[in-house]
């Protein structure tokens, strides 16, 4: 009980029944203050509860979303791979327009989508990178060293800077 019989005694021996009046308006506001705590709780809970599922939605989204970006890069990876290779057995301004623009589109859509990959991702990206840019930037920043070396040697160099570690 709210009040302890001592109290009740007290309060009736020195105040009457407004005493007795007195102890039931506390104890019916203390009951409604609890009725009251009970459905903020409640309330409450029910608004955590609805949050939490809406950001496990949210972030189940976010993860296909983010194996979908991976799955698309790694397409767009194969085509850049299969375009160098075929531009290391046929050196043509073709095979290298082709694979220019694969590296390119690789590397646009890595870009544009970074924000959903790891910080390990995006270093093996970074090193990926690297490595074909390093293969094209030679041959379109040097191209006059093209014609001095033999069609073998630049399947050779283009071989090694295209084997990924």
């Amino acid at each position: 009980m709210f009040f302890a019989e001592t109290d009740v005694q007290y309060l009736w021996t020195h105040y009457g029944a407004k005493g007795l009046a007195l102890i039931f308006a506390l104890w019916i506001t203390a009951s409604l203050m609890q009725i009251w705590i009970a459905i903020k709780t409640n309330a409450y809970l029910d608004s955590l509860k609805r949050a939490t599922e809406r950001d496990a939605i949210r972030f189940s989204k976010l993860h296909e979303k983010r194996a979908l970006l991976i799955k698309e890069l790694y397409d767009k990876l194969l085509v850049c791979s299969e375009a160098g290779m075929i531009y290391v057995t046929d050196a043509s301004d073709e095979n290298k327009k082709k694979f220019f623009r694969s590296m390119m589109d690789f590397g646009s859509h890595y870009k544009t989508n970074k924000i959903y990959f790891s910080e390990k991702i995006c270093d093996k990206i970074h090193d990926v990178n690297y490595v074909m840019f390093s293969a094209v930037g030679q041959k379109f920043a040097y191209p006059h060293r093209e014609k001095e070396m033999s069609h073998s040697d630049k399947l050779i160099r283009d071989y090694n800077v295209l084997s990924f570690p």
